[in-house]
């Protein structure tokens, strides 16, 4: 299908820079000729030697894909026919992270090391079908940080090392309250980002370990609806 294909640009060093630049599709990733059957690739992720995103195969169904740039390396990881947010796409130390859904999780935090049999939830931190939606994930020291809503706390600060036992709630708002994380930012030593403690709007930082450490108040929660990137 010549809808929306997976496409890699290419500059050739030493020449003119509009004239060097080619686009060349690297898959025909959705080869159904019917109407409105494009691939709709997102943006790559890269983690180690290969790309990853997400794409709407033949099947019909999203999927994870990765890529080498060529039309053989370019392969269908594992299907998530309930829905993969390709936005959410973060490596961390040569493992992906992300957010996909199926029947019985909801939409959970999943990961993958490239192949279908290492691609799998890491936590199911809302119980049931019900989902924890994890967002804003951030790669910082060695761990991943997001921010998820476990259905009891709120939506809250969550770090993980990728491991069911290493992924664990920093809870900001005390209470069913949410502190809503949002804006991470890697800087140095920390990893700053915005949250709201219930009474205050806070910029705040996470040190390696985990914890957080609140810097400024900027106003009174009661005043802002939101918090921003």
């Amino acid at each position: 299908m010549l809808g929306r294909i997976l496409v890699i640009a290419a500059i050739v060093l030493g020449a003119d820079v509009a004239a060097a630049q080619h686009l060349v599709q690297v898959k025909d990733i959705n080869t159904s000729t019917a109407y409105g059957s494009d691939a709709i690739p997102t943006k790559p992720v890269q983690v180690g030697s290969v790309a990853y995103f997400t794409a709407v195969g033949t099947s019909a169904n999203v999927g994870l894909w990765k890529t080498d740039g060529t039309d053989a390396g370019t392969v269908l990881v594992r299907e998530f026919p309930a829905g993969i947010a390709g936005g959410t796409l973060v490596g961390v130390d040569g493992t992906l992270y992300f957010q996909a859904t199926d029947l019985e999780h909801g939409a959970e935090l999943w990961k993958s090391d490239g192949t279908e049999s290492g691609t799998a939830l890491v936590k199911e931190i809302r119980a049931g079908s019900a989902s924890s939606s994890p967002t804003n994930l951030a790669a910082f020291a060695g761990r991943l940080y997001f921010s998820a809503d476990d259905g009891i706390n709120g939506r809250e600060l969550w770090v993980s090392d990728g491991t069911e036992s290493g992924t664990s709630r920093i809870d900001i708002a005390p209470g069913s309250g949410s502190s809503s994380p949002s804006g991470f930012r890697a800087m140095g030593t920390s990893l700053y980002f915005a949250a709201t403690d219930g009474s205050s709007v806070l910029t705040a930082t996470c040190m390696p370990a985990p914890g957080w450490i609140r810097i400024t108040a900027a106003r009174p929660a009661s005043s802002a609806s939101t918090v921003s990137k």
